[in-house]
Order: structure tokens, then C-alpha cells, then sequence
């Protein structure tokens, strides 16, 4: 149901591959979550694709293919600011701590590292919203994207990004959303999944 995409481009994109990510989210139930890039590059989204209908020339992809069922992740750093390597703006959906990161290495085979990058932000989202979705089988991917991106913790520094914030998984569990007259309360361990259609 979820595949992370610990990869990308910065530059033009490719109708070959955008109609492959359309078929992707067409036929099938799955969310990708993409790296946004480490370029310190704007991404733009969907309204400034003005070039065709399927890219923009300065974009990171896949992470920014308009495409319903991909999520595109920046990184945070440990100051819980926007990292200085992570591409912004909206053609990225929300952040997640991308600094410092324990990762399994290749030098040896039971050996560590620390690393930086959107790469090591995705697999956080990818992790949170696989547990999240495991829990309430029922739901839809439109629906997993949506509460993800309206749960996040919003702040000045990811303001740029489509949900305006950074990954905040126990929101996305316990976090009542009342769309109705806005509020926002948590009931301990309770997960809620009352968003709209949900």
C-alpha cells in the first residue's frame, strides 16, 4: 500500500514516467512518498506548472509530479527548522526531521551511520502513515493523504510547503479533527479518523 521512493531528479520531467505514476495512482490503492530533494531548490506546485501539463523544468521528480497519490517530503533539521539542503515551496507537501538520522551502512553488515536528506525524511512519513493505515484498514489512500497533511505540527519555517508543516504522527493518530468548527482536541488513546469522508 505504501511505497517509499528514496530517489530523485532536479530538471525536466518525463511524460513516460508521469504516465506511469497516473497509472500507479488509476489503477491501484497505494500512496508513494517521495523525496522532495536536497537541491535548496523551490519546488513548484501544480498551479505554476505552467510548461505542460505533466512538469515543470525546475522540479525535483518524482517527488513533484502532479499526481494525486504521491506525497512529496522535505526535511527538518535537529533545530526543528527547515533543513538548508531541503527543496521547499509547494510542490512539497510536508516535512519531516531529515537531520542526524540512524541508518543502516553498507561498509559493513552490522554497521551504522548518521545521514542527512529528504531520503531519510521519506521513510519517517512512509513508517507513520503505514502504521497509521495498518490500524484502519477501511480507508482509502485520498483519505491516509489528507488526514497526514492535516495533522501536521504548522509553523513559520515550513509555511512554504502545501500543508505547512512538519510530521506529527501522534496527531495523525490521536488528533480529532472537527472540520465543522475547526477545533482540534486529542483523546488519549483513542485513534480518530473523523476527517469529512473518513
Amino acid at each position: 500500500k505504501i511505497i517509499n521512493m528514496s530517489l530523485g531528479f532536479h530538471g525536466k520531467g518525463n511524460m513516460t514516467e508521469y504516465n506511469f505514476y497516473r497509472a500507479v495512482n488509476d489503477e491501484t490503492d497505494v500512496l508513494i512518498v517521495a523525496a522532495a530533494g536536497n537541491d535548496s531548490a523551490y519546488n513548484w506546485g501544480d498551479d505554476n506548472c505552467t510548461n505542460s501539463s505533466y512538469y515543470c523544468f525546475d522540479n525535483s521528480y518524482p517527488a513533484t509530479y502532479p499526481v494525486e497519490n504521491i506525497i512529496s517530503v522535505g526535511a527538518s533539521d535537529n533545530n526543528d527548522f527547515q533543513a538548508n539542503f531541503s527543496n521547499y515551496g509547494p510542490g512539497v507537501d510536508i516535512f519531516a526531521p531529515g537531520q542526524n538520522i540512524a541508518s543502516a551502512s553498507f561498509y559493513e553488515d552490522n554497521s551504522y551511520k548518521y545521514d542527512q536528506g529528504t531520503s531519510m525524511a521519506a521513510p519517517l512519513v512512509s513508517g507513520a502513515i503505514s502504521a497509521f493505515w495498518a490500524r484502519l484498514t477501511h480507508l482509502e489512500n485520498d483519505s491516509v493523504k489528507t488526514r497526514l497533511l492535516k495533522t501536521v505540527d504548522k509553523s513559520a519555517f515550513f509555511s512554504s510547503s502545501l500543508s505547512g508543516g512538519r510530521l506529527n504522527m501522534n496527531d495523525l493518530f490521536y488528533l480529532d479533527l472537527n472540520e465543522d468548527n475547526g477545533t482540534r482536541s486529542r483523546t488519549p488513546g483513542k485513534m480518530q479518523a473523523s476527517l469529512g469522508d473518513l
